[in-house]
């Protein structure tokens, strides 16, 4: 599929002018997104809701890689490779999510899945997560439909969605756990952008209360996206993860958890759960934490989490 709607072609339109205007030869991925935003659409409330504006992003750009020599305002710059690579994936993402053409919101999915570049980078200042992004325009695009896009999140056990909170912002992020039998007296525990302290005692909890056996496996714990948050309500999402991992039961790819984990295996309240819940909700998925979280699924304890994961 190669069609392009209105939306679309206009955003081509603006992107070569933002070139021209910059003085670059190619037009890239940065350009596109500057396009993005003039075209006002979709994709464009969607940059707005975290905080872009187009002077912001025009300032951005020219910051990371200057003005060019100059071209004549007539000249239309080249498309460079990377944002050819751009707008094949937004042509994916428009399959995959059944559309008959490729829109505004596509080219943004597009540029999140190229993943690099200066476009990337300017998406990263806005979400340190720019996953959290890609949920947004997905949710924007179809939300019934989002479950059946491939994602980072929850293609495997050992992932669960957490819907945390960075500073004010809520972010949904992924939390990722490995087990393997050790061949150690002293089995590994390696926790990358995660309480190390909090994770042992989450792993002591699910073995002193769900009889879940640890003491023979190497595990390992993963913040998905380069982040470190110190959030306790990153708890309950850890819990899941690691009984997913070490059992082999995959979490439910439409949820996301939040809820502080207590030394009883209780699931405690924790700061700004209507907002995570919310934000689970804005991404189409089924929000799962405290008793007393409207929107969200309660649970006391994480027995009874999981019972509401895997009924009997």
């Amino acid at each position: 599929m190669n069609r392009y709607d209105d939306r679309a072609r206009l955003v081509f339109h603006y992107a070569r002018e933002e070139g021209n205007r910059l003085g670059h030869a190619m037009v890239g991925p940065e350009h596109l997104l500057l396009g993005l935003m003039r075209e006002t659409g979709t994709a464009a409330q969607i940059l707005g809701e975290f905080g872009a504006t187009l002077d912001g992003l025009r300032k951005k750009v020219e910051e990371i890689i200057g003005r060019g020599e100059g071209s004549r305002l007539n000249d239309a710059p080249a498309i460079t490779p990377r944002a050819r690579r751009v707008m094949e994936l937004a042509s994916a993402e428009a399959r995959s999510l059944g559309a008959q053409v490729t829109s505004t919101e596509h080219i943004l999915l597009g540029i999140i899945r190229e993943g690099d570049g200066v476009a990337y980078r300017i998406l990263q200042d806005l979400s340190r997560d720019v996953d959290t992004i890609r949920w947004r325009v997905l949710a924007q695009s179809d939300p019934k439909a989002q479950r059946a896009v491939h994602t980072p999140f929850l293609d495997e056990h050992g992932s669960v969605v957490a819907a945390t909170i960075d500073g004010q912002r809520p972010l949904l992020l992924e939390v990722q756990a490995l087990s393997t039998r050790s061949p150690l007296p002293n089995p590994r525990r390696v926790v990358v952008g995660l309480d190390s302290r909090r994770v042992d005692v989450i792993v002591a909890v699910l073995d002193q209360h769900l009889g879940l056996p640890t003491g023979n496996l190497d595990l390992y714990l993963n913040l998905a996206g380069g982040l470190r948050v110190q959030d306790p309500g990153l708890d309950l999402p850890i819990a899941l993860a690691l009984h997913s991992a070490i059992t082999g039961q995959a979490i439910p790819a439409d949820l996301a958890a939040f809820g502080e984990v207590g030394l009883a295996g209780e699931v405690r309240s924790v700061s700004q759960g209507i907002r995570r819940g919310e934000e689970a909700q804005r991404s189409g998925l089924r929000a799962l934490g405290p008793p007393g979280v409207e929107g969200a699924r309660g649970v006391r304890s994480l027995g009874e989490a999981l019972r509401a994961l895997h009924p009997p």
